[in-house]
C-alpha cells in the first residue's frame, strides 16, 4: 500500500533532536489518552483505506506497531549501509 501524498516526508535535511522531541511528545500524549479517555470510542474524523473506523484504543495499537515497523526498516537500512 502507498502513503498518500500528505504523508510522504519532505525531501529536505532533518534535524535529529527536534525529531526526537516530537516522537516524545507523541509518546506523551498517547499515554495520556490512554489515561484520560475511554478507550472503546470510535473515531471519526478518520479512516485508513480499507478498515472501518477505529476505536482509540485501535489506534493507538496502530501507532504502536507503525513505530515498531518502520524503526525495524530503519535499522535494516542501517545495517546495510554500514556493511559498506
Amino acid at each position: 500500500m502507498n502513503s498518500p501524498d500528505f504523508l510522504k516526508p519532505e525531501n529536505k535535511e532533518y534535524n535529529k533532536k527536534s525529531l526526537t522531541l516530537a516522537f516524545q511528545k507523541i509518546e506523551s500524549d498517547l499515554l495520556t489518552a490512554t489515561e484520560n479517555y475511554d478507550l472503546t470510542l470510535t473515531c471519526q474524523d478518520f479512516q485508513v483505506p480499507g478498515f472501518d473506523k477505529f476505536t482509540i484504543f485501535e489506534w493507538i495499537n496502530f501507532a504502536l506497531v507503525h513505530t515498531q515497523r518502520h524503526t525495524h526498516q530503519l535499522n535494516s537500512i542501517y545495517k546495510m549501509l554500514t556493511k559498506i
